[in-house]
């Protein structure tokens, strides 16, 4: 029976390309362990690879982190007051003014909003083959909605939310692009427990 709680270990502490191929065989050697499409699509190359700017995909996994953080504001205050944007729904919870936005907050205020997203670049195996990271401190996914929200494409999961940036559903996943592998992971604020996945590329065989 695969060990999660190793495979997952590994996955984060991996700094090269053949440690992650290494910890996914182990996995994948469990005849219990089933490999899906991302997106529940087994063609889905068109929506994944929409983009051409890898710069642009990454900002918006910057941008899922700080819907992330929005949610959890937003379920704190109980929806109150109404916002119809993010730039309504960052003042009302998160005392940016709309006038002047991050830049009129003092510089503690800005160290402590900006603590709540964390983006790091690691050396990886060198300058083409970097480790990004991308962490909040947001409302988190329970593992029963990973599937229906950052796993998939082209949902309707944010279209009624206005005080969200993400709307389409597919803009976090064109980093998958450039990606060799992704790890996904989310803890719902109110749990303990993880939720993870692994992306990488897979080719489709030619009957396919």
């Amino acid at each position: 029976m695969a060990d999660w709680r190793k495979f997952l270990d590994d996955l984060m502490t991996a700094a090269k390309i053949e440690e992650v191929r290494s910890a996914i065989a182990v996995v994948r050697a469990d005849t219990n362990v089933k490999v899906v499409p991302f997106g529940r699509r087994e063609n889905n190359r068109g929506a994944i690879e929409v983009a051409t700017d890898p710069a642009r995909s990454l900002i918006e996994r910057v941008t899922n982190a700080h819907d992330a953080l929005l949610e959890y504001e937003h379920a704190r205050h109980n929806g109150l007051p109404v916002c119809r944007s993010p730039r309504e729904a960052a003042e009302a919870w998160l005392d940016v003014p709309m006038k002047g936005g991050l830049s009129a907050l003092t510089p503690k205020q800005r160290q402590n909003l900006a603590g709540d997203t964390v983006l790091r670049l690691d050396p990886g195996e060198g300058w083409q083959s970097r480790i990004l990271t991308v962490i909040d401190r947001g409302s988190g996914i329970a593992p029963g909605d990973m599937e229906g929200t950052i796993l998939s494409l082209n949902e309707s999961n944010k279209i009624q939310k206005h005080y969200l940036a993400g709307t389409y559903g597919q803009g976090g996943s064109s980093t998958l692009a450039f990606s060799r592998f992704v790890l996904i992971a989310s803890r719902a604020a109110d749990s303990s427990e993880i939720a993870f996945t692994v992306v990488w590329y897979e080719d489709l065989p030619a009957d396919h």
